[in-house]
């Protein structure tokens, strides 16, 4: 259903396209409390993923047609926020081509652009 959703989209973008989708954050209520997440509605059509703080990229200029850029799996953490999936769930349950962790999405910026003239 959502690789449905995804081709749907990447055939919409015509060819040598690259777009970027991004998750919802984490709201913080009070010092460290945070609101119960809730996924952007978007996001969560195009992807299923349901965790927070994460961007996917959709191309259809040659490169993986669909990665997702996650939070990184801490086990420690994850006793108080919850399971995070990292970046071999993305590949594994969510249809990911490539995954990497959401930090490194600045640096990749660059790599999705098309060189200027």
């Amino acid at each position: 259903m959502f690789a449905e959703r995804r081709q749907k989209v990447r055939e919409a973008m015509g060819p040598g396209a690259v777009a970027i989708f991004f998750g919802a954050p984490l709201v913080i209520r009070s010092h460290d409390t945070p609101y119960p997440f809730r996924q952007d509605s978007d996001f969560w059509y195009l992807t299923g993923f349901d965790h927070p703080s994460a961007a996917a990229v959709l191309r259809t200029d040659g490169g993986p047609p669909y990665t997702l850029y996650v939070e990184p799996r801490d086990p420690a953490a994850e006793t108080w926020t919850g399971y995070r999936p990292g970046t071999e769930g993305a590949l594994r349950d969510y249809g990911a081509d490539e995954a990497f962790q959401e930090d490194q999405l600045l640096e990749h910026v660059p790599e999705l652009l098309p060189p200027s003239h």
